[in-house]
């Protein structure tokens, strides 16, 4: 029931203040986090600890795990905002880079792509633009306990035309969407379901997702790598790497290598738009 009224309460917000001061109020929230939410922030120490490798002190690991606090907090707030803007600004807010990739993936696969992607940036943004250009249908989201945010979050998604499939249930779904022809996005940044396999990230053995390979090969679809990176002043940068064939890399082990190494790119680049609040590496803390 909280969690169902705070919802509530900042969509009424975001109808009535500007950006900047919704930002600034979720900041407050987030700092607020930051300090009573000791597990969460450990998590994030931990991880950034891992891809940040041995340089930064532990003053500068503290400023930017506070970073992404605030930065999850925003995206909070530009999800309930979501609501409020016309598909019109929606768009004119994307940059867009290596749009040939896209074009590339829908031509080996008709149209039968898996969107690879992380807690990274703005990734709902990024689901909302691809549902309105009509190349993206369905998405994977772990089903929040609160039944109203559910709804809510599930009423938002549907705006723009997209399906929503439940993380622990999704795979006929997935598979009944990419073997008809449509496109899916997974998040593949954390073993949520426990049926991943171990591997190296950033040089550490992790617990990662496979479901995302081992659907797509047995879809015969193409794995195409997308993210979404907010920029100052509010612009979206949307990269797409080029696409990846499960069926040439050896296998769902080969897959899940060669799609890690993409997320250690991006996450490398920006580590404090990984929006991660749990120990992906336990045995780092």
């Amino acid at each position: 029931m909280i969690a169902s009224l705070g919802y509530i309460l900042g969509a009424a917000l975001c109808r009535v203040l500007p950006r900047g001061a919704l930002y600034r109020l979720a900041h407050l929230l987030a700092d607020l986090c930051y300090l009573v939410r000791r597990s969460m922030r450990r998590a994030v120490r931990s991880n950034l600890r891992v891809v940040l490798g041995e340089g930064p002190s532990e003053s500068e690991i503290a400023r930017r795990s506070r970073r992404v606090f605030h930065n999850f907090s925003e995206r909070m707030v530009d999800f309930l905002r979501l609501g409020t803007i016309s598909p019109e600004e929606l768009e004119q807010t994307f940059v867009i880079e290596g749009e040939e990739h896209l074009r590339r993936a829908r031509e080996i696969s008709r149209g039968s792509v898996l969107f690879l992607t992380a807690h990274m940036g703005n990734w709902e943004w990024g689901a909302a633009w691809l549902g309105l250009s009509g190349d993206l249908q369905g998405v994977v989201a772990r089903r929040h306990e609160a039944r109203g945010v559910e709804k809510l979050f599930r009423r938002r998604r549907g705006a723009f035309g997209l399906t929503v499939l439940e993380e622990r249930r999704s795979a006929p779904g997935v598979l009944g969407l990419l073997r008809a022809g449509s496109s899916v996005g997974m998040l593949v940044d954390r073993d949520v379901t426990r049926e991943g396999l171990d591997a190296r990230f950033f040089g550490r053995l992790a617990r990662v997702p496979r479901a995302h390979v081992s659907l797509a090969l047995r879809a015969g679809a193409t794995i195409l790598p997308g993210f979404v990176v907010v920029e100052p002043g509010g612009r979206h940068r949307l990269f797409f790497e080029p696409p990846l064939d499960p069926r040439a890399l050896g296998g769902v082990r080969g897959g899940v290598e060669a799609c890690l190494t993409v997320l250690e790119k991006y996450i490398r680049r920006y580590p404090e738009q990984w929006l991660v609040f749990e120990p992906v590496w336990p045995g780092a803390a």
